[in-house]
């Protein structure tokens, strides 16, 4: 077996600090697991200079760091929160960037988890405010003139409140030192207002509402009235709540602003990340290895969330900002717990993203088409998606947010070649059905929905031989309120209508040529002449453009008038229809796969179209599937396109006046071949999913947008391993055929 290292440092904190005096920022950071801190000497490209491990003492598990010079010597030094040992350890440099051994200051019976340094006497000496998790208050250790500290003074933070962290900061504008800590227990914070002698109040208490648990805070004046407002991350709610100073020593109920129901976040401060006077918020998502940044303003509003997405299973822990390369840009350093390693990041800007969850169908499945629906009615939404290669629907059950889980399945056939699948209540009873476009055997298969919220077994109704039905769609033909069926049967060149008698059943087909070696491909149904009749739009890929079937209201249609377009002379695929200019005219969308475009047909409102706009997608991506939503929220329709050769997810941002902007290209992954699409909120956050299936590798995807932080430059560097980094093999060494290890200390 392969031997790897075995690192375990786990940093908890980090803290930033010029320790040589050579005019660089230097990092200092918390090794819980290793019981030690790491110190880094740097230069300004961020190279190591020197790298010093020093001991915190066995079982000591630091927690936290600040720096500042406690002896007044001229040199930083560094204090440590000590959580194993129920001490403050105290680093005091050398003067060159070195550290002497730790001075111990005791905390007796309690657990310093988190400290912070500040001139709480105004004495001129840097004091201590250290958070007692387990004992349920804070401690003021304040300094002596010579690096050495007293004996704490405590203050309650209330029964069963577990203090998360806290910040430090004059809130009351009174020209003295106030601490604010995070009730972690009690869903609230704490502000202990100081009186300028090293004595504070008794605590005054903010909700943060009920399961929120904050555990960290940080200050900032976010509306620009010179009052420091309080700002908290609450783990448990999944959101940021910001508490407005009132100028008078009182603070404005919280306002809430949500990362993510799922995020669970850590650790927060403040920074100005985008070069901009406001300060922007930077919390750290650990559980979900995520940083969050929100670029301030200046009315106490903050801009488009953007996120960093870490190295999966880095679980960064904790973010210190600083302009690292001094180009007046605040950098991030962060502490990952899980990778044992901090990262510097410099030069923050964000871009439209996608994040994606896959969902596996079969192996080769050539999955064209999905549809969501709550099929088993538990309040989620289900999805459900053809394998065209092994002949059945699959159904995903919905489960929490918008995830899904593998279901039933429901054969259509040997060799049947499932291409389409579309809902409806097909014979009223309030139950959603299902038709399926066979294009192996050349028919339609309905499945009805049983009182369990299942699918019985497939009814089958002939296409005609070698018709090769690749699509159908469902709509009310002769307006007898049952739904009937068209199906676009592409080597027959036709579409088939099959009228429903009432009771579910299709025995009534009649053709309609599509010209001849039209092959159609997709069928759009609406009412286009405004006569109440449902008229139909075909895209037919070898015939050129479209056409469009006028209805007669009684299940019967005229003959076909085509559009053809020079622009794409073949090759359409899928064809939907929509206002696109708010005229209450129905306009034409259609894919041009072949010609790397798509087609829009502004309506006229009594069936007939206007010569088509070419949006041009790009050279040899094969746009295929389109979906029309208003898909960035500004009343307007969009579209989404898949492109099939392109592995990509293309938008095309419309202004309600036919034009439409290409805004965004998503790639879905080399080799993927994405091709059906629906556009849905799948969780109820108000935010759009994009559902695909991708031809390419035998999966479904969700794509959910986001806005990715980027930055220009990133390093990382490892915090240490074990006490003594080791190795370890695993292996049958004596061939005794029982598993050995091996363990090899590094010298």
């Amino acid at each position: 077996m392969k031997s790897s290292v075995i690192s375990s440092s786990q940093p908890r904190a980090v803290s930033v600090g010029d320790f040589n005096n050579d005019g660089q920022i230097d990092i200092v950071e918390a090794n819980s697991g290793t019981n030690t801190i790491g110190v880094f000497i740097l230069d300004i490209n961020g190279t190591i200079i020197n790298q010093q491990t020093y001991s915190t003492g066995v079982g000591s598990r630091p927690c936290s760091v600040a720096v500042t010079d406690f002896n007044q010597d001229g040199y930083i030094d560094i204090a440590v929160a000590n959580n194993g040992t129920n001490n403050i350890g105290i680093f005091i440099n050398n003067g060159n960037g070195t550290f002497r051994n730790q001075q111990m200051l005791s905390t007796n019976s309690s657990r310093p988890s988190f400290l912070a340094v500040g001139d709480f006497n105004n004495d001129n000496h840097s004091d201590m405010a250290v958070v007692y998790y387990g004992t349920d208050n804070i401690g003021i250790h304040l300094a002596n003139n010579d690096g050495t500290f007293q004996t704490s003074v405590t203050y309650s933070t209330g029964y069963d409140s577990f203090p998360y962290s806290l910040a430090i900061g004059d809130v009351n504008h009174d020209k003295q030192l106030d601490i604010v800590v995070t009730n972690y227990g009690t869903n609230n914070i704490g502000i202990f207002f100081g009186y300028g002698n090293g004595k504070f109040t008794n605590q005054q208490i903010y909700t943060t509402t009920p399961n929120s648990h904050p555990t960290s805070v940080t200050l900032g004046d976010f509306n620009q009235d010179n009052q420091l407002d309080i700002l908290v991350s609450n783990y448990g709610i999944g959101s940021i709540g910001l508490f407005l100073n009132q100028g008078n020593g009182t603070f404005a109920k919280q306002i809430l602003h949500l990362i993510d129901s799922q995020s669970r976040l850590q650790f927060i401060t403040v920074g100005y990340l985008n070069m901009d006077e406001y300060l922007d918020v930077v919390v750290v998502d650990s559980e979900n290895d995520r940083i969050h940044i929100l670029p301030g303003y200046n009315n106490a509003s903050f801009g488009t969330l953007t996120t960093y997405d870490s190295i999966a299973g880095s679980y960064p822990y904790f973010v210190a900002i600083v302009d690292f390369d001094k180009d007046n840009q605040s950098d991030l350093i962060v502490a990952n717990y899980g990778t044992s390693n901090i990262t510097i990041l410099c030069g923050y800007s964000s871009k439209p993203s996608v994040r994606q969850t896959t969902y596996f169908i079969g192996s080769d499945s050539r999955s064209s088409s999905v549809v969501i629906y709550d099929f088993n009615k538990d309040g989620k939404l289900d999805a459900a998606v053809n394998n065209f290669n092994d002949d059945y629907v699959l159904i995903f059950n919905g489960v929490d947010n918008g995830k899904f889980i593998r279901g039933d399945s429901y054969s259509t056939g040997n060799a049947s070649g499932p291409k389409y699948v579309r809902l409806g209540d097909l014979n009223n009873d309030n139950r959603m059905d299902m038709v399926v476009a066979n294009s192996g055997s050349d028919s339609l298969g309905t499945f009805f929905s049983n009182e369990d919220e299942t699918f019985g077994s497939m009814t089958s109704y002939s296409t005609g031989i070698s018709s090769q039905p690749r699509f159908v769609a469902l709509g009310d033909f002769n307006n007898d309120t049952y739904l009937d069926i068209v199906s676009a049967n592409a080597l027959a060149s036709e579409i088939s209508i099959f009228l429903n008698d009432g009771n579910g059943s299709f025995n009534d087909r009649g053709t309609y040529s599509t010209g001849a070696n039209s092959k159609p491909y997709s069928v759009a149904i609406r009412d286009l002449n405004n006569d109440s009749y449902l008229d139909l739009v075909v895209a037919n890929p070898d015939l050129g453009a479209v056409g469009v079937f006028l209805g007669y209201g009684n299940g019967s249609f005229g003959v076909m008038i085509q559009y053809p377009d020079d622009d794409c002379p073949g090759a359409t695929c899928m064809v939907v229809l929509a206002d696109l200019n708010r005229d209450n005219y129905l306009d034409i969308v259609v894919t041009c796969s072949s010609y790397g475009s798509v087609l829009v047909y502004l309506g006229t409102g009594n069936g007939t179209f206007r010569t088509p706009v070419t949006l041009f997608v790009g050279t040899g991506t094969t746009p295929y599937y389109v979906y029309v939503a208003d898909l960035n929220n500004d009343q307007h329709l969009d579209f989404a396109i898949t492109c099939l050769t392109g592995d990509e997810l293309v938008l095309f941002y419309g202004d309600s006046t036919g034009n439409f902007t290409l805004a965004r290209r998503y790639s879905t992954g080399s080799g993927s071949a994405p091709y059906a699409l629906i556009v849905i909120d799948l969780n109820n956050d108000k935010q759009l999913e994009y559902v695909v299936t991708y031809w390419g590798t035998g999966y479904f995807a969700v794509l959910t947008e986001y806005y990715a932080a980027e930055f220009t430059k990133q390093f990382s560097y490892n915090t240490g391993s074990a006490p003594h980094s080791y190795s370890l093999a695993a292996g049958d060494f004596n061939n005794d055929n029982q598993s050995d290890v091996r363990i090899k200390e590094a010298k």
